[in-house]
């Protein structure tokens, strides 16, 4: 009949790896609380995607095995942070996947957090500043010059050009209120090939046209570029291509 103190079991969600691969794990709290036990919720990543097989008591104890590299994804983490440093950079992302697979190997964003402490979402400014943003996933980015071998290679699936066509780099073009130029003058023509070669926008855009905007958005929509990720991660829908 004493006044004491009872301590009941309760389990818990440690990340050892502290930072590390932070926004693929995505971090839990607690939901109901008893007197010897409280519920482990996921709240981000892959412990809310899988919230309900990590709580399903029939499969307690059952390991959740992901395709991430630690090694891999730790040395990368390690670079990029490097280069935010060096470039005085408000944040990096990179993902390494196994190309015949496509599993993912390492994805990282930063800036990042401890999901054993996990912060609050930031409610004003920019929402990239958020540590939580997940700017591998989330993110919405030009592809950059790695494109333009799509519209080439469209263009000589069609018939419209040969490696050896010689393509028009004359500039600026103007497109609308656009006007493209090239890096480096490369003259008033090149070859398909040397378009490639030398990054010519100028090129890639003549390219573009003779294609036209109908043809080119059909082929990209059927190698996938207009769906959304289907990576198992909440995050994933929130990017959603332009």
């Amino acid at each position: 009949g004493d006044p004491g103190l009872l301590f009941g079991p309760r389990e818990m969600r440690l990340y050892p790896n502290v930072p590390i691969a932070a926004h693929i794990l995505g971090g839990a709290r607690y939901g109901r609380e008893g007197v010897d036990a409280a519920e482990v919720i996921g709240v981000a990543g892959i412990e809310r995607y899988y919230d309900e097989v990590l709580r399903d008591p029939a499969r307690e104890g059952e390991p959740l095995a992901l395709s991430l590299d630690l090694t891999v994804q730790s040395t990368m983490e390690e670079v990029l942070s490097g280069g935010m440093a060096l470039m005085n950079a408000r944040g990096a992302a990179g993902v390494i996947l196994d190309v015949n697979t496509g599993e993912v190997l390492a994805m990282a964003s930063l800036p990042d957090f401890d999901p054993n402490s996990r912060p609050t979402v930031l409610t004003e400014g920019d929402r990239g500043d958020d540590p939580l943003f997940n700017r591998a996933l989330q993110g919405v980015y030009e592809l950059g010059s790695v494109f333009k071998i799509f519209a080439i290679s469209q263009a000589m699936e069609l018939g419209l050009i040969t490696a050896d066509t010689m393509i028009e780099t004359a500039g600026p073009l103007t497109w609308g209120r656009f006007r493209i130029r090239d890096f480096n003058d490369y003259g008033a023509e090149l070859t398909a090939t040397d378009v490639i070669v030398k990054s010519s926008n100028i090129g890639t855009a003549r390219i573009a046209m003779m294609i036209g905007a109908d043809r080119q958005r059909e082929f990209l929509t059927s190698l996938g570029f207009a769906e959304l990720t289907s990576i198992e991660m909440v995050e994933a829908p929130t990017g959603a291509p332009l």
